[in-house]
C-alpha cells in the first residue's frame, strides 16, 4: 500500500518541480506534517503550504521545512498544482481554493485514496 501511495503521489509531484512548476499544498494540520515526513515531500517538491489558522502562518512544517502562509499567497503565486493535505475537508477546500485561483490550477488529494479534482470537485484517478 505505502509504495503505491507513493508511486500515486510521486507522479505528479516529482516531474512538475522538476521542470519549474509551482506546487504547493493546504492544510498545515499534524496528519499533513506526518505525511509529508513520511514521505520526505519537502521544500524541493512544495513551495509552501497555506493554513487559514494565523497561528501556523509565518512557521515551518517540521522536519521539511516548507514555509506555511496565508491563502491568499496561492492566490498571488498562481500554482499549476495544489496538494490538498487536509483531505477531511476536501469539499470545503475544493470551494474556498477554486474561488482563490480560479481554474488555473489542479488539485490533488493524497488520502485515502490519491486522485485529481476536476472543475466540478469530482475525484478522477491520477
Amino acid at each position: 500500500m505505502i509504495t503505491h501511495f507513493m508511486a500515486y503521489l510521486g507522479q505528479p509531484l516529482n516531474p512538475s518541480r522538476a521542470s519549474g512548476v509551482n506546487v504547493v499544498g493546504y492544510g498545515a494540520a499534524a496528519k499533513a506534517t506526518v505525511l509529508l515526513n513520511y514521505f520526505g515531500i519537502n521544500n524541493d517538491d512544495l513551495m509552501f503550504v497555506a493554513d487559514q489558522n494565523l497561528l501556523k502562518q509565518n512557521n515551518w512544517i517540521p522536519g521539511v521545512a516548507i514555509p506555511i502562509v496565508s491563502p491568499a499567497v496561492i492566490s498571488d503565486e498562481g500554482p499549476a498544482i495544489v496538494l490538498i493535505l487536509a483531505w477531511n475537508l476536501v469539499d470545503e477546500v475544493f470551494q474556498q481554493l477554486k474561488t482563490l485561483n480560479g481554474e488555473r490550477c489542479e488539485f490533488i488529494v493524497p488520502v485515502p485514496t490519491p486522485c485529481r479534482l476536476n472543475a466540478n470537485g469530482e475525484q478522477m484517478p491520477l
